[in-house]
């Protein structure tokens, strides 16, 4: 589960259930209204923030997915895998484009 805590009084505030492996990474959109979660179970997935609902899985990776980070203030993100495959992946349409391989981070997309 992927929880969100309040910093100044340690309050809960949301839980997101889902992942059926531990989450690895987390990135929030620029707004705050979505966040995205990867994992050991080789998912990425979608949340609406502000329902906790998730809006959309995204698979195809080979292994774990170890990190993730937001593009500037769009819903495009960036993922990492541990199988050397970096995508960037849109939080509201189709895949994205992939890199393989040692140098797949260092790529110019």
């Amino acid at each position: 589960a992927l929880r969100v805590f309040d910093a100044a009084t340690g309050k809960q505030l949301k839980v997101f259930e889902g992942h059926t492996h531990h989450v690895l990474s987390v990135a929030w959109r620029a707004d705050g209204r979505e966040l995205v979660s990867a994992g050991a179970d080789n998912i990425v997935k979608v949340w609406d923030y502000l329902t906790g609902d998730r809006k959309k899985n995204i698979e195809g990776w080979d292994k774990e997915v170890t990190s993730i980070v937001n593009v500037r203030a769009s819903d495009q993100f960036v993922a990492a895998s541990g199988a050397n495959q970096v995508r960037l992946v849109r939080s509201s349409g189709p895949r994205g484009r992939a890199r393989r391989g040692p140098c797949a981070a260092a790529s110019r997309w």
